[in-house]
């Protein structure tokens, strides 16, 4: 049951990473949804991209944690 435990984890921190950029473009705050928003209306698209390169190498980087946790934890489940 671990390697589905696992990518269960996984598949929650990406949308976990997803549902709070996106509270954070509705709700306001200090935090990369709100620069998204922030520089989308200003039409500043370098600060735009960067916040996007930013969040999806957050997401790549949560992916590869888990599929390494997953790796040395359930070596039989490749």
């Amino acid at each position: 049951a671990l390697p589905v435990i696992l990518v269960g984890l996984m598949i929650g921190a990406i949308f976990g990473l997803l549902t709070a950029v996106g509270a954070e473009m509705v709700g306001g705050g200090f935090g990369l949804g709100n620069r998204l928003t922030t520089y989308s209306s200003m039409i500043n698209m370098p600060e735009f991209f960067a916040v996007i390169v930013i969040l999806s190498t957050l997401g790549i980087l949560i992916y590869v944690f888990f599929f390494l946790v997953g790796k040395k934890w359930a070596s039989w489940e490749a």
